[in-house]
């Protein structure tokens, strides 16, 4: 159960960075909490390790032909990029969290923007 959940969030911060929806919304939702500064901090650390991780990836993928080292290529990213997160002292979830709400709250994307001036 534990791999599973692993995989879900890996895939699920795959598709936030290939620009897809994490979560979806629904009525019931609560108001997220308030990201506070530390929180931010290691949303920008982890942000920019896996920006770095897709670029080395991508690179990487381009000229793959044999689509099952293109899916091992993919996985080692994933892998790679939920320990980016984790490394910060972040979940994975808490890091969906934060970019969901940086999509949705134009006044903590310009925190964020501000910080990593």
């Amino acid at each position: 159960m534990r791999l599973n959940t692993k995989l879900l969030s890996a895939a699920a911060l795959a598709a936030f960075l290939a620009g897809g929806s994490v979560h979806a919304q629904n009525e019931n939702q609560q108001a997220a909490e308030p990201v506070n500064d530390a929180q931010l901090e290691r949303f920008s650390e982890a942000m920019g390790e896996i920006q770095e991780i897709r670029q080395d990836y991508s690179g990487q993928l381009e000229g793959v032909q044999d689509q099952e080292k293109a899916r091992e290529l993919q996985q080692q990213a994933n892998e790679e990029m939920v320990q980016a997160v984790e490394d910060t002292g972040m979940s994975v979830e808490e890091y969906n969290n934060i970019s969901q709400q940086l999509r949705q709250n134009p006044e903590l994307a310009e925190r964020l923007q501000q910080m990593m001036e």
